[in-house]
């Protein structure tokens, strides 16, 4: 059973009273968003997969063997159990929990999907075999890109970027401007065309429907095209690759 309360002396914070095994399934959910909050910058500035070297896929931030997650847990809660009882104030426990992360190279890799499901069954023996096979691996990669069609394309690496919050509100208002995008991603329209309040789901030159972005709502535009005299996939996928570094 779990009790929550709160500690009377000197904090408002809330307290957990109760059994480990009650504190991991309650708060492993909590401690995964700690974790993806103190490793966002981290997983941007290292920009690829530091097994394979894969940088165009959706990178994670993997605990290293030995300093996972819930082994940081456990050695937090040691400090704070009497018997099979653990009381811990909330706060506390956060604020060790970050310090726990530090350095964080020592604590994080960041991996792609594939790597780090390989690295979550067996830490290095098959990481090895994935080391083996990265030159073909990039090139698989490579080869599927250049097989999606360049507006396929496009619309699913926005989608990421959109996701992951990449574009800043600077890059907003120059994708918003037909000069940028005409010298960035070689198309003759902007990228971004601020939605109003009596547009229509559809305009010209730009994909049905909004995206939102930052809050504001934004027609995508449509207009791309791959041509052996007129190819803009480059383009994009250079800019694309700039923004995830």
């Amino acid at each position: 059973m779990r009790l929550f309360r709160k500690r009377i002396e000197n904090t408002s914070y809330p307290v957990y009273k109760g059994n480990q095994k009650d504190f991991n399934k309650y708060f492993s959910g909590y401690a995964r968003n700690i974790v993806q909050s103190i490793t966002k910058k981290y997983k941007k500035e290292i920009g690829k997969c530091e097994h394979c070297g894969v940088s165009d896929l959706v990178l994670d931030a993997a605990h290293i063997d030995g300093r996972g997650r819930k082994d940081i847990i456990v050695s937090i809660l040691k400090e704070f159990i009497n018997g099979d009882i653990v009381e811990v104030n909330l706060k506390d426990f956060e604020t060790m929990f970050i310090k726990a992360h530090q350095p964080i190279n020592q604590t994080i890799k960041i991996l792609c999907k594939k790597c780090h499901r390989v690295y979550d069954n067996k830490p290095e023996e098959k990481l090895d075999r994935v080391s083996n096979k990265k030159e073909k691996t990039e090139t698989m990669v490579h080869k599927t890109t250049e097989k999606i069609k360049v507006g396929k394309l496009v619309k699913s690496k926005m989608e990421e970027l959109i996701e992951k919050d990449l574009l800043s509100d600077e890059e907003i208002n120059k994708l918003q401007r037909a000069d940028y995008s005409r010298q960035t991603l070689h198309i003759q329209y902007p990228l971004l065309r601020k939605a109003r309040a009596s547009d229509p789901n559809n305009i010209p030159r730009y994909w049905a429907g909004t995206k939102t972005i930052r809050g504001n709502e934004y027609f995508i535009c449509s207009e791309w095209y791959e041509q052996p005299s007129n190819n803009d996939r480059p383009y994009f996928l250079n800019w694309y690759r700039k923004l995830l570094k």
